[in-house]
């Protein structure tokens, strides 16, 4: 899985989101426990043989992902990234 990254980055590159060696599935908000709070990302990328969290996926949809939010993913030493639907929706599969 690979992300093409441009806003806020200063040149267009893409980077690899996930070990390429790792098999993974994808839950859609489900809670987890971080930091002794229960928070509901809206996709969860885990581990195939471990489960473990290998990345977790927020979708920008009617607001950004708000501070408290932020700083539980980032105490608790999770990849995350944010995506804003409004984006996807508007590219075309070909581009």
């Amino acid at each position: 899985m690979r992300g093409c990254f441009h806003s806020g980055v200063a040149v267009r590159a893409t980077s690899r989101l996930l070990p390429e060696d790792r098999r993974f599935f994808i839950e859609r908000e489900r809670p987890i426990r971080l930091l002794d709070r229960t928070t509901i990302p809206d996709l969860i990328v885990r581990c195939t043989r471990t489960h473990e969290i290998l990345l977790v996926i927020e979708v920008w949809h009617t607001h950004a992902v708000n501070d408290a939010k932020r700083s539980r993913f980032a105490s608790a030493d999770v990849r995350w990234i944010e995506v804003s639907c409004w984006h996807v929706i508007g590219r075309r599969r070909d581009e």
